[in-house]
């Protein structure tokens, strides 16, 4: 499906990389080289097998470690989750590029 890292450190981002690999997709926060929360999503790295009371902590839990790595924002993991999808009828960035989604176009990103 889709895989978007945001990071500071190259290491951190391989780490969360490799934390995702080993637990078949979800959302991971990685903090000096280490998952801090990981919420497992292995059915098609979209979904749960979890029942909904301990997959309701695990998500809070996890959102909790993304705001803490944010500075405190909440709804990282949400804004985190949608800003590569490229049917949102905005700018998002995609692994083919700037994406205008409004008019389904890839638009230049450096000036020639």
């Amino acid at each position: 499906h889709n895989f978007t890292v945001v990071y500071k450190d190259p290491e951190d981002a391989f780490a969360a990389a490799k934390e995702l690999a080993r637990v078949g997709g979800g959302v991971t926060a990685v903090e000096n080289g280490a998952p801090i929360s990981t919420l497992a999503l292995p059915v098609a790295g979209l979904m749960s097998e979890l029942p909904v009371e301990p997959l309701a902590a695990k998500t809070q839990e996890t959102e909790k470690a993304i705001a803490t790595l944010c500075y405190g924002k909440e709804g990282m993991l949400l804004k985190t989750a949608v800003m590569a999808l490229a049917c949102l009828p905005c700018f998002v960035m995609t692994d083919k590029g700037l994406f205008d989604g409004l008019n389904s176009v890839f638009l230049p990103v450096f000036k020639d």
